[in-house]
């Protein structure tokens, strides 16, 4: 999919974060981009291990998405896929710069990603099974009654449940 196919199904899901657009000079020099160079995922989890969800796995993601961005950044590298972490020590700096630490809200159980207008996000190079066997779970912040929330992007890995994206 082209970034302008990707930033106008970005638009279409409704409004935008402060995040710029997808930057061509991050993904042609082949690094992982940072969130501020991008609202797309760049770096692919490894497809070892994915495995579909099941009603365990489900409850893990949902209990996950509570603390995800609200702990620590220990907390966050030990429940996230290894090709997410540069975005979560982003996160986290960009936390500390203005430490605003949403610590309460609800969760909006998880559902398939495949069934969302969010699939989007995934690139095709990722393979549709990730989309397929991904969870998507919004965590809602309770002081903050006019946000859309975040929707955070889970894999079953063997049994081990893992964000893989965040948006936004």
């Amino acid at each position: 999919m082209a970034a302008s196919a990707v930033i106008a199904a970005l638009i279409a899901l409704g409004p935008m974060s402060a995040f710029a657009s997808p930057s061509n000079a991050a993904m042609d020099a082949g690094r992982v981009a940072t969130l501020s160079e991008t609202q797309a995922l760049l770096v692919c989890p490894s497809s070892k291990g994915l495995a579909p969800f099941t009603a365990r796995t489900k409850t893990a993601a949902d209990q996950e998405a509570a603390t995800f961005d609200r702990l620590s950044l220990k907390a966050d590298l030990h429940v996230s896929d290894q090709s997410w972490w540069p975005q979560v020590r982003e996160m986290w700096k960009a936390q500390q710069a203005s430490p605003e630490l949403q610590l309460s809200g609800t969760v909006r159980p998880g559902v398939p990603l495949a069934q969302t207008a969010y699939s989007v996000l995934i690139p095709t190079k990722c393979g549709r099974k990730l989309v397929e066997d991904s969870l998507m779970v919004t965590f809602l912040p309770l002081r903050q009654p006019t946000s859309t929330g975040t929707e955070l992007f889970f894999r079953d890995r063997d049994g081990r449940v893992l964000v893989y994206f965040v948006y936004p």
